[in-house]
C-alpha cells in the first residue's frame, strides 16, 4: 500500500508522540523531499521542527 501526505498529519503525529504508528501500520515510509523540507524547517510548528 502506497499512502501519499502532507506535512500536516507527520506533525501531528509527532506532537502526540505517536510518529511510530506509521511505521507499525504501512512499514517503510517514504517522505518527499518537499514534504521532509517542511517537516524538518526551522521555522515550522510541531515536534518534527528542529
Amino acid at each position: 500500500m502506497i499512502i501519499i501526505s502532507d506535512a500536516s498529519p507527520l506533525s501531528a503525529l509527532a506532537e502526540i508522540g505517536e510518529l511510530e504508528l506509521l511505521h507499525q501500520l504501512y512499514g517503510q515510509i517514504v517522505a518527499p523531499e518537499t514534504v521532509r523540507k517542511e517537516c524538518c524547517h526551522p521555522h515550522s510548528s510541531g515536534a518534527l521542527a528542529p
